[in-house]
């Protein structure tokens, strides 16, 4: 039975529909990458809530018990995106359980072998099948996603992006002393407690999920804070030794400072833009009418939003991608959805407009692209990912001046292809790209087979194969990692494949009709080369010859280009070639120009008299069936009144 997991609160967020827990707060809505939420007591299954949630039965999904809409997070690129790793350098803290930082990714250095003797084979061990065998959790003391490395330093934005600050890396906290308008952590002065982190910020049922909100300090503690000896998060992040009193915000904003916390807001109306100032209160710092949102933490200041530091760049959110998976090479243009992709401000000189760019940073090396958006607006934006980018991992995040997004995971998939393959006699040497790596295990999904036979691997490389194949001729295919490739070894001239392949290729390039002659009905490796042959005949430009498709397609150019009714002849009524040839031959005509003085242009006459005179629109008897007459007709009437 799956471990109870406790459900914080909730934001689903999407291009189009939003749903919001409860206004006025609390609890309120919240988040920052993933559902503000305790992730600290998963199972295998919690993963794939979000992980690969399509994977998932309904008998699973009722096991795990969660009913919030998961995050799009790393859709369908799970494999890629760790298969993309292999020959890179393992950094430290790498979560591979067999690997050492430092080192290049092999397979191994995730994977595990293990030998089963019914079948005299490797198998790959399902330790790669449960994510918690490599990404650690601390149960019940620190979440997996706060055990990273990028955690473990401290680098918050990493994630979050521009949401949160990292602690200790300088950014603006106050000195000040504290005035009555300096917010306190808690017990707010206000008469309903505004003043306070916990007048929104505090324990509650959600409206929409009907789960009960937990206070901040147990949010807080659940990803590892002051938990010791388990995460670098300790104590004094947001507790002063000796305490502070009301001096206590200013721990607090060793990670939300003045300037981040000030660059929170949401399009509360849903009208497509967000207007620094003019927003519904309570849907994030800064856009409350009337200063609610300011005097929900400063009660009492008169300040308005205009006022605020930091203002102006809403800090963008991002929550799903069209396309998380692009082969090499090219040029695709993705939709990214989320929230403040673009924002906007009044000031003394009117009214200024914010807008997102996209930036791709190389996993590998932390090179990082610009790309300027063709399409943006508050929840979605399209952009063209361009086709000189190399294989490998990428995050992508929407920028807004200096304020950064969240990343999403985008994976270039290296493309696989074979070059050439030179043959000595069982022996083949393959060569080409994107082949990455083999692990000799029977599920591993790495393999080659010539006419479906599996040949034996001598060695194998990104670029180069050598493999040893019992047959000598047919359809020789490569599956990788990445996906497969193949390409046809040409025969002798005596094989099942290589009669298939020339009768179907002689079929094709005949006009005749697709046909398995009768001894060969139950052959799969002669219909295979057949269906190959026979896609490997041009045949975009039809015979010149008096064969049923020529007469076809010069009857179809004929009728169609005369204005008349698409029709077949009795006497080819059955014959695919004579109809494929009459369908090529209709379209090959161009009917956007009429001609004139012709059944059209009588019923075009026709119909502009009657319905210039406004009489009803009606067909003579005698054209009843005449299409030219008839679209003439319409045409004409659409002249007049």
């Amino acid at each position: 039975m799956l471990k109870n997991i406790k459900f914080l609160l909730l934001l689903l967020i999407s291009c189009a529909t939003y749903s919001w827990a409860n206004v006025p707060p609390p609890p309120v809505n919240q988040n920052i990458g993933i559902p503000d939420s305790i992730f600290n007591n998963l199972e295998k299954l919690n993963c794939a809530y979000c992980h690969k949630s399509d994977t998932l039965t309904q008998a699973e999904r009722n096991e795990i018990g969660w009913t919030f809409v998961a995050p799009t997070v790393k859709d369908g690129i799970l494999a890629d995106r760790h298969h993309a790793k292999v020959d890179t350098i393992m950094k430290e803290g790498t979560q591979a359980p067999f690997g050492t930082a430092g080192e290049p990714y092999k397979c191994l250095s995730c994977h595990k072998l293990q030998w089963n003797e019914a079948s005299s084979t490797n198998e790959l061990s399902d330790n790669f099948k449960d994510c918690l065998n490599c990404h650690r959790q601390v149960e019940g003391k620190a979440s997996v996603h706060h055990l990273t490395q990028q955690a473990r330093k401290l680098n918050c934005k990493y994630c979050h992006g521009d949401r949160i600050d990292n602690p200790n890396d300088g950014h603006y906290i106050p000195t000040r002393p504290v005035s009555p308008f300096t917010p306190r952590t808690s017990r707010g002065k206000g008469p309903n407690g505004e003043g306070a982190c916990t007048y929104c910020h505090n324990q509650g049922v959600d409206a929409i999920t009907g789960v009960m909100v937990q206070v901040n300090s147990k949010n807080h503690h659940a990803i590892g804070i002051g938990q010791w000896g388990v995460s670098a998060l300790q104590c004094v992040v947001c507790h002063a030794p000796h305490g502070l009193g009301d001096q206590a915000i200013r721990t607090c904003e060793n990670c939300h400072g003045v300037n981040s916390i000030h660059s929170i807001q949401a399009d509360s109306d849903g009208d497509g833009i967000i207007i620094i100032g003019q927003e519904k209160p309570f849907y994030g710092h800064i856009g409350g009418k009337n200063s609610a949102d300011c005097k929900g933490c400063h009660v009492g200041s008169m300040q308005n939003s205009l006022e605020i530091p930091g203002k102006g760049y809403i800090v963008p959110q991002l929550a799903n991608l069209s396309k998380f998976k692009i082969p090499a090479g090219s040029t695709t243009t993705i939709t990214v959805s989320g929230q403040a992709l673009i924002n906007k401000i009044v000031t003394q000189e009117g009214i200024k407009t914010y807008k997102s760019i996209v930036t791709l940073t190389n996993n590998n090396d932390n090179t990082v692209r610009e790309l300027i958006p063709s399409f943006i607006s508050v929840s979605s934006l399209k952009v063209t990912i361009p086709s000189d980018l190399d294989a490998g991992n990428y995050y992508l995040r929407a920028k807004k001046g200096e304020k950064e997004s969240n990343p999403m995971s985008l994976v270039i998939t290296p493309n696989i292809f074979i070059n050439s393959v030179d043959i000595n006699n069982n022996i083949f040497t393959i060569k080409g790209n994107g082949f990455s790596k083999y692990i000799d295990a029977i599920d591993s999904g790495t393999k080659i087979t010539l006419s479906e036979a599996i040949c034996e691997i001598q060695s194998w490389t990104d670029k180069k194969i050598v493999t040893t194949c019992d047959k000598k001729c047919g359809l020789l295919k490569i599956n990788g990692i990445f996906g497969s490739t193949s390409k046809d070894i040409a025969c002798n001239g005596d094989s099942d494949y290589d009669k298939g392949f020339a009768r179907g290729k002689s079929d094709a390039c005949s006009w005749k009709n697709w046909a398995i002659p009768s001894a060969y009905i139950d052959n799969d490796t002669y219909i295979k080369a057949y269906d190959v042959g026979w896609e490997s005949c041009d045949r975009s430009n039809p015979p010149t010859n008096n064969s049923d498709y020529d007469l076809g397609f010069t009857k179809g150019k004929a009728d169609a280009c005369d204005w008349k009714t698409w029709a077949i002849e009795d006497y080819y009524q059955g014959n695919t070639t004579y109809i494929k040839g009459y369908d090529e031959g209709w379209e090959s005509c161009d009917r956007s120009n009429p001609p004139v003085n012709d059944n059209y242009n009588l019923g075009y006459t026709q119909g502009k008299e009657d319905s210039c005179n406004w009489k009803t629109w009606a067909i003579p008897d005698n054209y009843l069936d005449d299409n030219s007459y008839i679209k003439g007709y319409d045409e004409g009437w659409e002249s007049c009144r």
